[in-house]
């Protein structure tokens, strides 16, 4: 005969004291009995069932947002961005041409042609204030590190031409790459020096020599200010340690060499226009979803700098959105803003720039439209189906030219260019691009809190079609990579609704004629995000969730009662139950006897059971990081009646 005493051991408990670790009061408790419990010779003890809190890694997820300010309190979000228009046409097409353009190589403009062009500003007597960076030249102080580790990073800031520094730009150089020697190993103590230019800087990053990572990199030539010292065109900048946001190893750098050249007289520099929003946030914790909501409105506040502009011409002092008359009115632009594309067969050098007809001051605003850049949203959200962040939307739909339409509701639009050809998709009218985000650490990388992909930065490139005119373009835009746009798919060429007898579900849309341009025009209310790379948690990473093993070790120590678990070297006498990670969404992982180790007492003393130490581990004997804090542990003592 036997008699069974069931013993609960809750973390929430009101005999129970939570245990901090890591700032993370869960999976580690201590629990004491008000009534000490008696083992004697032949008692048996096992852990009965065991239920472990895995409902808070699917309900709520935390992220810890790092500090930036001295005093630890604060972290400043920066975005740097661009802006693009898509030569779709216009609202108004029909009645006023909305844009002049200036073509280099690629015979007449496609009207409309469907691409996209990169907003830049000229630069005043570019001849006189700007020049080329042609290469850079590093050498290092050090021999490279044993094979296998990577070489430090450099990290540099580049002036532009109008003299102010640039984003911080980090190259890491790997001599693990079977090319290393190509580059690298021209010096006996293999310190360098490294020559980077337009030929070796892409040849590098194409065989895995060299990459751009924590900013958005660069391409030569390099537009830079004419007149300063070459030394302090770049700025050497200390390495940091995006891990800890703080200072981290100093760069083996030693000395760089810089080769510039003049642009010749009379020619026309433009470069793309950069503008950046700040704010600050508390360095602190945060559910996942409400962080993400923090971003947007503080991103999509319509007076982020508490100055209303009493301008007829400006909407907003949010950067994110401008209109043309406003950048003809800002003192940066010595002349109209400049949209730039490489439009044509891009293997012919074909380019193409226009200019919008909006007057700066016209006599009748209402027949000189003054057309709106940017997006009016900076969407970030967190997406708990997939646990990862996403930026949901930064860019402006099309909408409808008809007035009897009153749906506001995005159009995606199927174009002809005007004398035929190739089919254009289009699915925004303007938006923004990415081009640095602040700080690195929290916004990108393996180890970073929102865990984006390093190439949600864009870098534009100068581009010369012709001998006497160079401006920046930016080429590889691609929606859910680095900008977004409203879905477009196959079902946007059918007709949902029966207008007529040649219009209706089983007809093919015809080509109508909508403000001048032949289109299919068709609703969406679906965007194209851009997506983390990484969940936030490894344990909706399957790959992740392989490598840390199926199962969680319940650690309860009590004295006197010993199990013998062992895993090479290591040794935890006080492991009570194995149980399986198993488990389904919004629920505990729950554990019965099957997974106990049992314990008979043999000792002829008896001893009292009054205190119990409980724990949740990971296979490797760390405590767990990714539960929450009520974890249940049942006891079972079975005593042996002779």
């Amino acid at each position: 005969m036997s008699k069974s005493t069931i013993i609960e051991l809750a973390e929430q408990g009101l005999s129970t004291l939570n245990l901090v670790n890591d700032n993370k009061p869960s999976g580690d408790y201590h629990v004491v009995l008000k009534e000490p419990i008696i083992l004697e010779k032949g008692d048996e003890i096992s852990v009965k069932s065991v239920f472990v809190d895995t409902i808070a890694k699917n309900s709520t997820r935390q992220i810890t947002v790092p500090s930036t300010s001295a005093d630890g309190k604060t972290c400043t979000i920066k975005a740097s961005f661009g802006y693009y228009v898509k030569d779709w046409g216009s609202s108004n097409e029909e009645n006023i041409s909305s844009k002049v353009f200036s073509l280099y190589g690629i015979g007449a403009h496609e009207t409309p042609s469907g691409e996209t062009y990169i907003l830049n500003r000229p630069i005043d007597d570019a001849p006189t204030n700007a020049q080329k960076i042609l290469s850079l030249t590093f050498t290092y102080n050090a021999k490279p590190p044993p094979t296998g580790l990577k070489y430090p990073t450099v990290t540099i800031q580049i002036m532009d031409a109008s003299g102010n520094y640039g984003a911080q730009q980090h190259i890491y150089f790997y001599n693990t790459s079977p090319n290393w020697k190509k580059y690298i190993d021209l010096n006996p103590d293999g310190s360098g020096p490294i020559l980077l230019n337009e030929t070796t800087l892409p040849a590098m990053i194409a065989d895995g020599t060299a990459a751009f990572f924590k900013g958005s990199g660069f391409g030569f030539p390099i537009t830079t200010h004419k007149g300063t010292p070459l030394d302090q065109l770049i700025k050497v900048v200390p390495y940091v340690d995006w891990k800890t946001n703080g200072p981290g190893t100093v760069s083996f750098l030693s000395t760089f060499a810089i080769s510039v050249e003049d642009f010749p007289a009379g020619h026309s520099l433009s470069q793309f226009y950069e503008q950046t929003i700040s704010f600050d946030v508390e360095a602190k914790s945060y559910a996942a979803s409400d962080f993400a909501e923090l971003l947007s409105t503080n991103f999509s506040n319509p007076n982020i700098s508490g100055i209303v502009p009493t301008e007829e011409y400006i909407l907003t002092d949010n950067p994110l959105i401008k209109t043309v008359r406003q950048l003809q009115n800002d003192s940066a632009f010595i002349s109209n803003p400049v949209f730039c594309s490489l439009e044509g067969p891009r293997a012919a050098g074909g380019a193409s720039t226009f200019e919008y007809t909006t007057a700066k001051t016209p006599a009748d605003p209402d027949t000189t439209l003054n057309y709106v850049l940017g997006s009016s949203q900076f969407a970030v959200l967190y997406n708990n189906d997939y646990d990862k962040f996403e930026i949901g939307q930064i860019h402006n739909s099309l909408y409808s030219s008809n007035a009897a339409d009153t749906t506001a509701q995005p159009e995606i639009r199927v174009l002809i260019p005007g004398g035929g050809g190739t089919k254009r998709y289009i699915n925004k009218n303007t938006g923004i691009f990415l081009t640095g985000l602040e700080p690195p650490g929290l916004w990108y990388g393996n180890s970073s809190v929102m865990k984006f992909n390093p190439n949600i930065l864009v870098t534009p490139t100068t581009k010369k079609p012709s001998a006497d005119v160079s401006f920046d373009i930016a080429d590889n835009l691609k929606d859910k990579v680095n900008i977004t746009g409203d879905e477009l798919g196959l079902d946007n060429l059918l007709q949902k609704t029966f207008e007529s007898a040649t219009q209706s579900f089983d007809v093919a849309i015809p080509f109508a004629t909508v403000a001048g341009v032949n289109s299919i025009i068709s609703k969406t209310n679906l965007t194209l995000p851009i997506m983390a790379a990484q969940t936030l948690s490894k344990s909706n990473n399957i790959d992740e969730e392989k490598k840390s093993g199926g199962y969680f070790k319940i650690e309860v120590n009590m004295p006197g009662i010993n199990s013998d678990i062992r895993e090479g070297d290591r040794k935890n006498n006080n492991i009570q139950s194995i149980i399986s990670r198993f488990y389904n969404q919004d629920s505990y992982t729950s554990g019965y006897n099957e997974g106990s180790i049992p314990f008979v007492y043999t000792s002829n003393n008896p001893t009292y059971l009054t205190d119990f130490r409980v724990r949740i581990l990971e296979p490797d004997g760390t405590l767990s990081t990714d539960i929450g804090n009520t974890n249940t542990v049942f006891i079972e003592v079975v005593k042996a009646i002779n």
